[in-house]
């Protein structure tokens, strides 16, 4: 990987040559290996085709949005003005496995402060889910309740007594968290692909 200013950058050696790579961290390269590998198998050259690798999307996997918060909240590349554009991803990570996979994807991301917006589904493992992000460094934890089965906010227990604060309307919390971002820091909503894509949701429709 190589880290800039605003946004790492991913490579992965093969034995088919030195791709760029769109996936992020490990788990993009772990997932794109064993693409190539198949494709291989198939009876394919996969070193003529490395170029493909740079236009692989996977939604909602440390996907990066815009926000201009003068005017409207914007997607990526849709001429968002850059002295007001905030860091600003979506990551539905929702278990302790995809947890631990964003935690070490986090540290290729430079970043003066971390926000995390997490909503968490009722039957999901919460402890599994929640500890391991209250463990980070220089971070602030916020909570909501995702659309589809849900765990509701007083379901949370003991942890919305250590959330720097926890609405049950994830548009409002969206929205409130947004406007605590001070330049440098990152945003991050996860815990839910439900959630995800409310909030993704949320951002196509303020910018039609």
């Amino acid at each position: 990987q190589q880290i800039t200013q605003t946004e790492p950058q991913f490579y992965l050696s093969t034995k088919w040559g030195r791709a760029e790579l769109a996936l992020p961290g490990l788990r993009g390269a772990e997932n794109t290996v064993l693409a190539l590998t198949v494709f291989s198998k198939l009876g394919f050259d996969p070193g003529r085709h490395l170029e493909a690798l740079t236009k692989v999307r996977w939604p909602a996997r440390m996907e990066r949005i815009s926000i201009n918060t003068g005017k409207k909240i914007f997607l990526s590349g849709e001429n968002s003005p850059q002295d007001t554009e905030k860091k600003v991803y979506l990551s539905g990570d929702h278990n302790p496995q995809g947890i631990q996979s964003l935690i070490e994807l986090l540290k290729y991301y430079p970043r003066s402060h971390l926000h995390l917006l997490v909503g968490i589904g009722v039957d999901k493992n919460l402890s599994g889910i929640l500890d391991p992000l209250f463990r980070l460094p220089d971070t602030s934890i916020y909570l909501t309740e995702t659309p589809f089965r849900g765990r509701k906010l007083s379901q949370y227990n003991e942890y919305l007594k250590q959330t720097k604060g926890a609405w049950a309307n994830p548009h409002q919390a969206f929205k409130e968290i947004v406007l605590r971002l001070n330049a440098g820091e990152m945003f991050v909503v996860t815990g839910s692909l439900y959630l995800v894509g409310e909030i993704k949701k949320l951002c196509l429709n303020q910018n039609r």
